[in-house]
């Protein structure tokens, strides 16, 4: 895709990265010369134009609503009938690919991070704005350190589509409040949640939960305790362990209500770090004001009395009746377990893809493109062609459009190029190098050659050649020479290790489900090289007749480029062939 130019104004000059429903690149808008990003609608949801229309909504409802710190989308548009959406320029590179790389960052960086993310957080939810699948994937770290949300609100669309929401799901699941797993609306307060895991795994490299499915990780948010930060990060304060476990509480009246809450105590504790304050926990603002303000408890021996007095009224909001506890969680265990067997029934099995075209691509390009849709690529054929170099796609089976189970194969027939080869300048060069120079361009010297002496060459030397340098000639063709014995003369050049024997070999096929390209290569006194290539179905019985020089010869036989046996044949096992 790199090089396309989409309604000939968007020309894609590199992927940012590929998600389950969009794949990013960086463009150049040539009508007004500037930089731009293009997400391009990956299939089978380009198809949907009802999950395309409520993306078009959304992109239309929040252009105007981010701010410092979220991305801007301009519009949805297509190009023969495969959609996209244009946006502002890309910077940076998806924060997951520092976690991967960096993880864990020191408690500095990684609080500098989220508070970048809720700065950008905090915009939208003064708007009353909920996120809705913030995760790192979705996150863009850029190089003066600050961090810019993308795809705000997107996850209203995902409703529109049959499927989009459950490939969704294995990658928002880890980032999920638990009330939205059971089903409520994401809110200014789930994205705190967010945020919370993402601090986790900035500061510990991983997540706080895992899971093999996205139902066992909803329940482990669910029913789990956070596990601290400290188990994995010594460095880290006390006062920023508790800051993330109350992001990550599970009631949303005991977590930080939004982003801007959370914020504060972010930049509290960041100010401790910078200046050596001491820090505790619960963070707290000084606040300049008589109201009743929340207060660690025992703060003095004068106060207890009063504590005493007020303990039935001033409940915490977090002291729920045990019993109502267990009746939510059971009601919640049951909610998610049928959540579980309906999504097991339906995405157990392999889900289906549409085979993309590669015909015409590059092996390395279609490898990568099959790769991302969980697809294999196999080689079933070799042929010239004049017209597209080699290692481009000339045809592929099943047809583009058709829609395979992942894991599947596409089979796809090569170019190794043109027919005609130009013949290289042999003269003045030993056998051996002139071998190697024409098997590198697939030609190939004569069975036999003649010797004469020469004048001007030592022995050894190649005198001329026939076809001459320059030549045009059929691929896997042969070149004669004349060998110069010497400048007086002298013994032949041809000895015993060039020698020419006639081998049977015979392979049969056995063990195989599928069709292979059976491919044989002789290692003998002119060296290594391909004598047989071509496809064969299982227990087919192959006989190859063939030429090899000295005294020993061994024949390497694969499989789809796969070693699977040698065999060694003796000289004196066969009949020599006269040179």
């Amino acid at each position: 895709m790199i090089g396309s130019i989409l309604r000939i104004r968007y020309e894609l000059t590199e992927q940012v990265s590929d998600g389950p429903i969009f794949t990013l690149f960086r463009a150049k808008d040539r009508v007004q010369g500037k930089e731009v990003s293009v997400r391009l609608f990956k299939p089978p949801f380009d198809g949907e134009a009802e999950f395309v229309d409520a993306v078009r909504n959304v992109v239309s409802q929040y252009s105007k609503a981010g701010g410092a710190g979220i991305e801007s989308l301009y519009e949805i548009d297509d190009h023969d009938g495969q959609h996209f959406v244009v946006g502002e320029p890309i910077s940076g590179h998806p924060l997951q690919e520092r976690i991967d790389k960096l993880a864990p960052f020191s408690v500095s960086v990684a609080v500098s991070t989220a508070i970048s993310i809720c700065e950008a957080l905090g915009s939208l939810h003064q708007s009353g704005i909920a996120h809705g699948d913030l995760s790192a994937k979705n996150i863009l770290a850029q190089a003066d350190g600050q961090c810019r949300l993308q795809l705000a609100g997107i996850w209203e669309a995902l409703s529109a589509s049959q499927t989009a929401g459950m490939i969704a799901l294995p990658g928002m699941s880890p980032y999920l409040a638990p009330e939205v797993s059971a089903g409520s609306m994401p809110s200014p307060s789930s994205d705190v949640y967010s945020v919370g895991v993402l601090l986790y795994q900035l500061l510990s490299g991983r997540f706080p939960f895992s899971a093999d499915s996205p139902v066992a990780m909803a329940l482990k948010h669910a029913t789990a305790a956070v596990p601290s930060v400290k188990i994995f990060n010594s460095a880290v304060p006390i006062a920023l362990d508790e800051i993330v476990k109350r992001a990550m509480a599970k009631d949303p009246a005991v977590r930080y209500s939004t982003a801007s809450e959370l914020l504060s105590d972010l930049r509290i504790l960041q100010d401790g770090l910078r200046f050596g304050k001491p820090l505790t926990s619960p963070i707290k603002q000084p606040v300049p004001t008589t109201e009743k303000q929340p207060v660690a408890p025992k703060m003095s021996a004068i106060r207890e009395p009063e504590k005493n007095d007020k303990q039935k009224k001033d409940k915490a909001p977090r002291d729920v009746p045990v019993w109502l506890l267990i009746v939510f969680g059971f009601f919640a265990v049951v909610f998610l377990s049928l959540i579980g067997m309906w999504v097991v029934f339906n995405v157990s099995q392999p889900k289906l893809v549409v085979v993309p075209n590669i015909k015409g691509s590059k092996m390395s390009e279609a490898g990568k493109t099959l790769e991302g849709l969980k697809l294999k690529l196999r080689v079933f054929g070799r042929e010239t062609n004049e017209m597209q170099p080699p290692d481009t796609i000339l045809s592929m089976s099943p047809p583009a459009g058709r829609k395979l189970h992942e894991g599947s194969t596409v089979n796809v027939k090569i170019s190794t190029g043109s027919r005609l080869v130009t013949v290289p300048d042999l003269t003045g060069s030993t056998v051996d190098k002139a071998r190697a120079m024409l098997e590198a361009l697939n030609l190939s010297l004569t069975e036999s050659y003649t010797s004469q002496p020469d004048s001007k060459l030592d022995a050894g030397m190649i005198i001329s050649q026939s076809p001459t340098a320059k030549a045009k000639v059929d691929r896997f063709g042969r070149v004669s020479i004349v060998v110069s014995s010497g400048k007086t003369g002298g013994p032949p050049i041809n000895a015993e290790q060039d020698k020419q024997y006639l081998y049977n070999l015979k392979i049969k096929l056995s063990g195989l489900t599928e069709s292979v390209v059976l491919r044989v290569e002789i290692v003998d006194a002119r060296g290594e090289r391909t004598i047989y290539e071509s496809p064969h179905e299982p227990e087919d019985n192959v006989e190859i007749p063939a030429q090899g020089y000295g005294k020993v010869a061994t024949f390497k036989i694969y499989y789809d480029n796969q070693l699977v046996t040698t065999k060694e044949k003796k000289a004196e096992d066969e009949a020599p062939q006269p040179n």
